[in-house]
């Protein structure tokens, strides 16, 4: 949950950039609620490691698209890491 808090929490961040298109807009969630955005965040960053991947929040512009990548090998590497620990 740790992972997913702070991969959520750049996330976030990511969106609130001075791109002119970002998932909060694509999803029109720029003018709700903190906790809402957050929920969304920590969503799209669990979905993202699980590799489910719905699909129905995704990087709108450049550094969105490279931080999503970087979420996905992260995430990867953390399972690997866990797997290999037990073994």
């Amino acid at each position: 949950m740790l992972v997913a808090h702070l991969f959520a929490c750049f996330w976030y961040l990511m969106a609130n950039t001075n791109e002119a298109e970002s998932w909060l807009k694509k999803m029109n969630l720029v003018d709700v609620d903190w906790k809402v955005q957050y929920l969304y965040s920590v969503y799209w960053a669990s979905i993202t490691m699980m590799t489910v991947g719905y699909g129905d929040i995704t990087p709108q512009n450049k550094n969105e698209t490279i931080f999503c990548l970087i979420a996905v090998l992260m995430g990867c590497a953390v399972y690997a890491f866990n797997i290999d620990r037990k073994s």
